[in-house]
């Protein structure tokens, strides 16, 4: 069967399948409703169009509790890191670049995972966790303008002052 080229347009079946058998494979996973692209896997650092465009959509702003710097303006952070950090177990998987692995970060926050002791995960696409170097959890969902403190107890008392 013909088959379409990428920026080419149609070709023949014997052209497609020449190219086919040459050609270095690359997994695409797509929204069959809206054909919107959700997973390049982990060959791609960065996100396509589309998935960008999927992110942002979803989260709004970034990602760090009560920040409301819009996501178009962030950065589309890897969760889980796409590049192993120095020093880490060499058994550890390595992030994907897919809509459950990424989350819009302003600069300022992005530097904060990355360099200043916090610590994020993705509990599911588009609601985060953030731990703070002492130990404190905020969830989010960016966009919605809420974070809810993890640690603290409802039932806790006052404090006495």
């Amino acid at each position: 069967m013909p088959a379409e080229l990428d920026g080419y347009g149609p070709i023949d079946a014997v052209a497609a399948r020449a190219l086919a058998a040459g050609g270095v494979w690359r997994r695409v996973v797509t929204d069959p409703r809206t054909d919107r692209v959700l997973d390049v896997g982990r060959e791609r650092y960065r996100p396509t169009a589309a998935l960008a465009e999927l992110v942002r959509t979803r989260d709004r702003t970034c990602a760090f509790p009560g920040c409301t710097v819009p996501a178009r303006r962030a950065d589309l952070d890897h969760t889980v890191e796409y590049h192993p950090r120095p020093g880490a177990p060499p058994d550890d998987p390595p992030g994907r670049t897919d809509a459950d692995n990424l989350g819009p970060l302003c600069r300022r926050h992005h530097r904060l995972k990355t360099d200043g002791g916090f610590r994020l995960r993705q509990i599911q696409p588009g609601l985060f966790e953030w731990i703070t170097p002492a130990g404190h959890r905020y969830l989010v969902r960016p966009g919605t303008g809420r974070s809810h403190d993890a640690t603290t107890d409802p039932y806790d008392q006052p404090p006495p002052f």
